[in-house]
Protein backbone atom coordinates (compact mmCIF):
# COMPACT_ATOMS: atom_id res chain seq x y z
CA UNK A 1 0.00 0.00 0.00
CA UNK A 2 1.41 3.67 -0.92
CA UNK A 3 0.33 6.68 0.17
CA UNK A 4 -2.22 7.18 -2.15
CA UNK A 5 -3.86 4.29 -0.81
CA UNK A 6 -3.82 6.21 2.28
CA UNK A 7 -5.00 9.70 0.96
CA UNK A 8 -8.18 7.75 -0.87
CA UNK A 9 -8.99 6.19 2.82
CA UNK A 10 -8.59 9.72 4.59
CA UNK A 11 -10.98 10.74 2.14
CA UNK A 12 -13.26 8.24 2.19
CA UNK A 13 -13.21 8.93 6.06
CA UNK A 14 -13.73 12.41 5.76
CA UNK A 15 -16.47 12.26 3.48
CA UNK A 16 -17.97 9.95 6.31
CA UNK A 17 -17.39 12.63 8.73
CA UNK A 18 -18.82 15.16 7.00
CA UNK A 19 -22.50 13.00 6.14
CA UNK A 20 -22.38 12.97 9.86
CA UNK A 21 -22.11 16.80 10.48
CA UNK A 22 -24.27 17.60 7.95
CA UNK A 23 -27.47 15.13 9.52
CA UNK A 24 -26.35 14.83 13.15
CA UNK A 25 -29.62 13.15 13.80
CA UNK A 26 -29.56 10.67 11.36
CA UNK A 27 -28.07 7.25 11.90
CA UNK A 28 -25.48 6.08 9.21
CA UNK A 29 -26.53 3.23 8.38
CA UNK A 30 -24.35 1.64 5.01
CA UNK A 31 -20.80 2.18 5.08
CA UNK A 32 -20.20 -0.74 2.74
CA UNK A 33 -19.84 1.29 -0.66
CA UNK A 34 -16.98 2.99 1.49
CA UNK A 35 -14.95 -0.38 3.00
CA UNK A 36 -12.10 -1.59 0.29
CA UNK A 37 -9.23 -3.60 1.20
CA UNK A 38 -6.86 0.00 1.73
CA UNK A 39 -9.45 0.98 4.49
CA UNK A 40 -9.10 -2.20 6.26
CA UNK A 41 -5.50 -2.27 5.60
CA UNK A 42 -4.52 0.94 7.58
CA UNK A 43 -7.36 -0.02 10.15
CA UNK A 44 -5.73 -3.06 11.02
CA UNK A 45 -2.44 -0.79 11.24
CA UNK A 46 -3.88 0.98 13.69
CA UNK A 47 -4.84 -2.29 16.00
CA UNK A 48 -2.82 -1.90 19.19
CA UNK A 49 0.03 -4.91 18.59
CA UNK A 50 0.24 -5.11 22.25
CA UNK A 51 -3.77 -5.30 23.16
CA UNK A 52 -5.63 -8.53 24.35
CA UNK A 53 -6.34 -11.61 21.76
CA UNK A 54 -10.42 -10.92 20.03
CA UNK A 55 -13.17 -13.62 20.73
CA UNK A 56 -11.92 -15.78 18.05
CA UNK A 57 -8.15 -16.11 20.95
CA UNK A 58 -6.22 -14.56 17.84
CA UNK A 59 -3.74 -12.17 18.45
CA UNK A 60 -1.96 -8.95 16.29
CA UNK A 61 0.52 -11.54 15.79
CA UNK A 62 -1.62 -14.09 14.84
CA UNK A 63 -3.65 -12.03 12.59
CA UNK A 64 -0.29 -10.25 10.95
CA UNK A 65 0.56 -13.57 9.37
CA UNK A 66 -1.46 -13.79 5.88
CA UNK A 67 -3.09 -10.21 6.91
CA UNK A 68 -3.86 -9.49 3.32
CA UNK A 69 -5.96 -12.74 2.36
CA UNK A 70 -7.69 -12.46 5.69
CA UNK A 71 -8.26 -8.90 5.04
CA UNK A 72 -9.75 -9.58 1.76
CA UNK A 73 -12.08 -12.41 3.19
CA UNK A 74 -13.32 -9.96 5.68
CA UNK A 75 -13.93 -7.33 3.02
CA UNK A 76 -16.03 -10.16 0.94
CA UNK A 77 -17.94 -11.19 4.44
CA UNK A 78 -19.02 -7.67 5.12
CA UNK A 79 -20.17 -6.69 1.58
CA UNK A 80 -22.14 -9.82 1.23
CA UNK A 81 -23.58 -9.04 4.30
Amino acid sequence: MDNRDMKNVSTKQLSIANTAKKYPHEPITVLHPNLDLHWLWEASLRVRKNSASGVDNQTYADYENGRQERLMALLAKAKDG
